[in-house]
Parts: structure tokens; sequence; C-alpha cells
């Protein structure tokens, strides 16, 4: 848990991990959608395990699955990237199949729905194999960058605000919003 010295209202905290964003190669809202992915299948694993323990039941199929709106990942992301962003960092999560997404059984639903399904296990196995860069035994590019520099994109959000452009080591990928 995260110990702060301010007392935060309780709202939405998006995580930016270096190895999502390695995970997700250089993608920026790819690894911001992750996190948003894991405490949505989270917060589904506990609410299954407080009624599990009144029974012996698995989980049933569809029980995880998650569904959001354009609109509704927009604000999940703070408004930092636009919808066809968002559709093309979902598209290529499963591709790596980090997530499966599956087609809105309801077609009276008006907005454009996701229904996804998170797979844990594509991460944890890419995590078991990875490896941080580290800035002192990163290895050198003829230009004098460290090999696996990754570049943060550039992303407008509400109120004009940017994410900064900048080359970082990978796993150590920061973003800068001003």
């Amino acid at each position: 848990m995260i110990m702060t010295c301010l007392p935060h209202p309780n709202e939405d905290i998006l995580v930016l991990r270096p190895w999502r964003v390695d995970f997700c190669r250089g993608d920026v809202c790819g690894a911001l959608l992750l996190n948003v992915f894991e405490s949505g299948h989270t917060l589904r694993l506990r609410a299954w395990e407080q009624i599990g323990r009144h029974s012996n039941e698995p989980i049933p199929v569809g029980k995880l699955q998650q569904r959001y709106t354009e609109l509704e990942l927009e604000m999940h992301l703070f408004l930092l990237f636009s919808a066809s962003t968002i559709r093309y960092a979902m598209e290529k999560l499963n591709v790596q199949r980090a997530i499966s997404l599956h087609s809105d059984p309801d077609p009276n639903f008006v907005a454009i729905p996701w229904i996804l399904e998170f797979h844990p296990g594509v991460l944890e196995a890419f995590l078991a194999q990875y490896k941080p860069y580290l800035k002192e035994r990163a290895p050198q590019t003829a230009e004098g960058s460290p090999a696996g520099a990754a570049t943060v994109l550039v992303a407008e959000g509400a109120g004009g605000k940017k994410i900064s452009n900048k080359k970082f080591a990978a796993g150590q990928n920061r973003v800068a919003v001003t």
C-alpha cells in the first residue's frame, strides 16, 4: 500500500509501472489501460470471493468480464487520450492476449461498449521472465543512448494538458503532465 502525507479524496488512481510500458512496447495508453483492467479484475475477484464464502462453486464463465464504453475508458484515463488512441491500444492488448474482446450482447445499448476479459496469466508469464533495464548496466547504442530506449508520445487531454515527448531508458519511463 502506498502511504502519503496528504489526505487524498477517495478517487481513481492510475499507476504507470515501467513493466507495463515495456509489455505494451512503449504504449503509455495501453499501459494505463492495463492498470484499469487489473483493478476491475481484482474488484470482480473480491466480489466473487465474498459470494463464494457461502458456496464452494467455481467462478462461472463470464462473471469476470468487464464492460466499458469508450467514454468510460476516457474518463478512467482522465481524458488524456482520445477514443481512437484507446481503441488502438485495446486492439494491441487483444493481439498480445492480455485481454479478450467480446461483442456486445445487448443491441439496445446505445453507446459503443467494449466487453472484455482480462488475462492476468499472460502478464504473470511476462513478469516471470521480465528483467528491467538498470541504468548502469543498460547496453549502449552507437549514439550513446541506452538500447531499448522508449519514447513517450505526446497526447492531449482535457484542458489542453499535454504529456511531454521525452526519451527515457526502457524500464524508466516517466510521464510529465503539464
